[in-house]
């Protein structure tokens, strides 16, 4: 694919990110839009044509399918597991505490699920806060299919629909890893429902120093795709700097090996090519308050991304965690959860934000 083609492909992503944001009209309203690009022999160009006003439902097929969900399962005190008709597809998701207020929206990482996200709910149900974590396209319970599209424009579309579904006005984005390409691509595109935007271990930046997983990119090695359940025990030791204990180990071991054709084709929308550095541009437009935390140890993103994060954006915490690797939230629960909690009811504290007109 020349450098030209790239270049297009990333600015038709920003401008349908800003279109995304200004296609609402009134409550719930929601804008959708069809993107045409157009190359000739001497100019590029890109036209946005509206396609659709109208607030976002479910459909006499997701309404249909609704009827027939399962009820939701205790998977530890406080925290259901829960499945919702969106549109064309049904999404699992992980829900906890009282349904008012801002609510904290948990987005993990490339291959991870939900599930990952256990121990940091339960921290911050015990401040009174509402949780929901959502699987991502592809990932966990939700269907695979390895012919969709899974590029961050449609994760973000994806999202945005679960949360209105569920209810959810307000939020605390929390993403790890993609999923913190995701929540920064969320809090750009739809600023009225963002509070603010914590970051762990974001993928997606230009970094002066190399991690280990670039370096192996670079040979045609991707240590995060495993092809056998066997390679689990590989792909922890590389995500993690010391062992973490796993209740749903050889359930997460047989379908990452089962999901290796869809893994593939996520980490070809989300990560190659100049889609690899979105977050260079997506940051430095955001203004709202960010946490940024990363593993001093971490194989997958070098611990510099939190310097280089914190002078791109004007309101930035960071946060560099010893001992530890590409999963703070499983590998150290308890300094990660002291640090989101903490950052997440001063934010509680501050007005709700307006949100901008441009």
């Amino acid at each position: 694919m020349s450098v030209t083609i790239r270049i297009i492909l990333v600015l038709a992503l920003l401008i349908a990110l800003v279109i995304f944001r200004r296609g609402k009209r009134g409550p719930g309203g929601k804008g959708r839009f069809r993107l045409r690009t157009s190359i000739g022999p001497s100019n590029r160009s890109l036209e946005v044509e509206k396609v659709h006003d109208g607030p976002i439902v479910v459909g006499a097929a997701g309404a249909s399918r609704a009827a027939g969900m399962p009820q939701p399962e205790m998977v530890v005190p406080g925290i259901e597991r829960k499945l919702i008709a969106v549109g064309d597809h049904d999404i699992w998701y992980l829900e906890g505490g009282a349904r008012t207020g801002d609510a904290v929206l948990l987005l993990h990482g490339f291959a991870g699920d939900k599930e990952q996200w256990l121990g940091l709910m339960s921290q911050l149900l015990g401040q009174g806060l509402r949780v929901v974590a959502p699987d991502l396209p592809g990932c966990g319970q939700n269907d695979k299919d390895p012919e969709a599209s899974y590029d961050i424009m449609s994760q973000v579309k994806h999202i945005r629909a679960f949360a209105h579904r569920v209810g959810i006005s307000s939020a605390h984005l929390v993403g790890a890893s993609m999923g913190a390409v995701v929540a920064a691509a969320f809090a750009y595109g739809v600023r009225d429902v963002a509070r603010s935007l914590v970051l762990i271990e974001p993928f997606c930046l230009r970094v002066p120093r190399r991690s280990e997983l670039d370096e192996l990119l670079e040979q045609g090695r991707n240590p995060l795709i495993i092809a056998a359940p066997a390679g689990y025990e590989n792909l922890m030791s590389f995500l993690c700097a010391r062992p973490v204990s796993d209740r749903f180990k050889r359930q997460r071991a047989e379908r990452l090996a089962a999901d290796r054709r869809v893994n593939l084709k996520i980490w070809q929308d989300v990560c190659e090519g100049e889609r690899a550095h979105l977050l260079d541009l997506l940051l430095p437009a955001l203004t709202l308050r960010t946490l940024v935390i990363v593993g001093a140890k971490s194989r997958v993103v070098h611990a510099a991304s939190a310097e280089v994060i914190r002078g791109m954006m004007p309101a930035v915490q960071a946060v560099v965690l010893e001992d530890c690797g590409h999963l703070p939230m499983l590998e150290n629960l308890t300094e990660t959860a002291k640090h989101v909690v903490r950052f997440v009811l001063s934010v509680g504290q501050d007005p709700a934000p307006v949100a901008a007109d441009s």
